[in-house]
């Protein structure tokens, strides 16, 4: 299990103690975090924050954890997002180039300003991933779904060649 670096753990006690008022919880908030790294960490999990989300709540209900702990893990999630958000708009950019003049100095696009998405996204696709179970699918090594309207083919994708010629004896 990973552990929560301690610069970030120090910023995540303070948003906690900002937005959790039960510090009876805040033990449960870190634990959160540390499984949604170790997550990512294990299964290389990239990509929007709202996707990250939505994969690591289903990992949870996977896991047999309940809908109020995978809401609760995603909301802990979230406050450590708005760390990470926080710190993108803090740093402030790296000058290579010392000697500029006056007609070099631009403004940044709009494209180059940090993305901020809401708590809000975050959570809605999570409340929608709890209360929509998924339907069950057959998952192929590339990681694609691989699902067809034959309940046949769908038997050989999943137990193999295997399955045929024990069918055909």
């Amino acid at each position: 299990m990973l552990n929560i670096p301690d610069n970030i753990l120090v910023q995540y006690e303070a948003i906690l103690k900002k937005k959790v008022s039960d510090v009876s919880d805040h033990r449960q908030y870190k634990k959160w975090l540390r499984y949604f790294m170790d997550f990512c960490d294990k299964y290389h999990v990239a990509g929007p924050e709202s996707e990250r989300v939505r994969l690591f709540v289903e990992k949870l209900r996977e896991n047999k954890q309940s809908p109020e702990q995978q809401k609760q893990a995603a909301y802990a999630v979230s406050l450590y997002f708005e760390i990470q958000r926080k710190l993108d708009y803090e740093t402030p950019p790296v000058r290579i180039n010392t000697k500029t003049t006056s007609s070099s100095i631009q403004p940044p696009s709009v494209n180059s300003l940090p993305k901020f998405y809401e708590k809000r996204e975050i959570l809605q696709t999570v409340v929608s991933s709890v209360s929509e179970p998924q339907q069950s699918k057959h998952v192929s090594t590339a990681k694609y779904v691989v699902k067809s309207d034959s309940p046949e083919w769908d038997k050989v994708i999943k137990y193999g060649k295997n399955w045929v010629l024990s069918k055909e004896m």
